[in-house]
């Protein structure tokens, strides 16, 4: 599940990359692009830094949406509020075919879904990010560490480490 997460999230990252200019799941990236927009204003593959804002707090609103949803409905909080969050982006994408407009804020409302997605991922039963590459690399390495250092690793350490490589 772990796995197919990651995969989803790092492939919407792509997509948006190549047609929003920003990430949809990736909120470092995001912070990267914001300071370049600052540092670089207009540049042609910038879209200014409120943009950025707008969807590193979309983001964040998911995840808070689905912690309070969690509360509420322990154990299914994410999957209640993704469903009308995705027919509401098909939605928002059908107008925005109609309708375009530049830059296409369709993404904030993906960047929403993940927010829940991430949260989901990572404090529900799954415990563990989906898109945190160097937060994964740098498990492995101490893993690796510490396995060279005792000769053994932990039943949960051991766990953790296999995550983090179906993850990567």
């Amino acid at each position: 599940m772990a796995t197919m997460f990651a995969f989803v999230t790092g492939y919407a990252d792509v997509i948006s990359m190549l047609r929003y200019k920003c990430f949809s799941s990736m909120m470092t990236g995001n912070a990267i692009m914001f300071g370049r927009a600052i540092a670089n204003p207009g540049s042609a593959f910038d879209e200014g830094p409120f943009y950025y804002i707008v969807i590193i707090f979309a983001f964040a609103s998911g995840a808070v949406l689905q912690r309070v949803s969690e509360h509420f409905f322990p154990n299914r909080g994410g999957s209640i509020v993704a469903l009308p969050l995705a027919i509401l982006l098909v939605i928002a994408e059908v107008l925005e075919l109609h309708m375009p407009s530049e830059p296409d804020w369709t993404v904030a409302g993906v960047a929403h879904l993940f927010g829940v997605v991430a949260s989901a991922c990572s404090t529900g039963r799954m415990g563990t990010h989906t898109t945190m590459v160097t937060g994964h690399i740098l498990s492995l390495a101490n893993h690796l560490s510490n396995l060279m250092l005792t000769g053994s690793l932990t039943a949960q350490d051991t766990w953790k480490a296999i995550m983090a490589v179906m993850i990567l």
